[in-house]
């Protein structure tokens, strides 16, 4: 408000000057100049945010005799090597089917062109349940992230994810260019044959973070959006550790 205090370029003579309805247009023009420069601040710290639903960049395949790339058949679909995959963009995550008829396929890799920030701090989960491992860290192109990862830089925090209950073991990796789903699909160690039927692999969720919003909050609201249908007890659960006693 210096400008309309005289303090720059404005002299105050010159304002005291304004009529009412002069000195309101200039008040409203100067905060349609602040609105504008804050919604630009805001886009510049929200554009690192990546829609997984929008669909792969790439996706490519390990079967039981190699890996290969699949082409984009359609926006949607994608073929080669005796295997199809279908991704459908639903209206709270990314569906991703897969047909493979006659091919024993062990892995899926789905691949978004996404800019990571270096300098942001990455947490993943775990396979099964955290052993003092769960850490924020910088980006890790080699990190394997189990199931989903969160994305933060201190003032908001993203998530990237798949739904529970998942017809594979999924995990993520992440570098500056790229997001990349890994889909382990095997049946025990060998590639799963699925003959005519479809697998329904799983089901990619993600999250914008919010300004003001704490890592725990983000966390808290993402774990919803990939588990809606939580299995909760409908009375108190109460147990006790015997370790320290009798070693059990």
């Amino acid at each position: 408000m210096d400008y309309l205090h005289g303090d720059m370029d404005f002299p105050s003579k010159d304002w005291n000057k304004l009529t009412g309805a002069a000195r309101t247009g200039a008040i409203a023009l100067f905060c349609l100049f602040v609105t504008i420069f804050h919604g630009m601040a805001l886009s510049a710290e929200t554009n690192e945010f990546h829609d997984l639903r929008r669909g792969p960049d790439a996706i490519s395949i390990v079967t039981e005799t190699g890996a290969s790339d699949l082409e984009s058949v359609t926006k949607r679909s994608w073929h080669g090597g005796g295997v199809d995959v279908i991704t459908r963009a639903e209206r709270n995550g990314l569906r991703v089917e897969m047909i493979a008829p006659g091919v024993a396929v062990k892995q899926l890799r789905l691949r978004w062109k996404a800019t990571m920030p270096r300098d942001w701090k990455y947490l993943g989960d775990a396979w099964e349940r955290a052993y003092g491992d769960l850490e924020w860290k910088l980006l890790d192109g080699s990190r394997i992230m189990p199931w989903y990862f969160l994305a933060g830089d201190g003032k908001m925090t993203h998530g990237y994810g798949v739904k529970t209950g998942p017809a594979a073991l999924c995990y993520w990796t992440a570098d500056e260019s790229n997001i990349t789903l890994h889909a382990d699909v095997r049946c025990g160690g060998m590639g799963v044959q699925l003959g005519h039927r479809k697998l329904d692999v799983c089901t990619v969720v993600c999250r914008r973070g919010q300004l003001g919003e704490t890592p725990f909050a983000a966390a808290e609201a993402f774990c919803r959006e990939m588990c809606p249908s939580p299995r909760l007890p409908r009375e108190p659960v109460y147990g006790f550790n015997d370790w320290y006693c009798t070693y059990g």
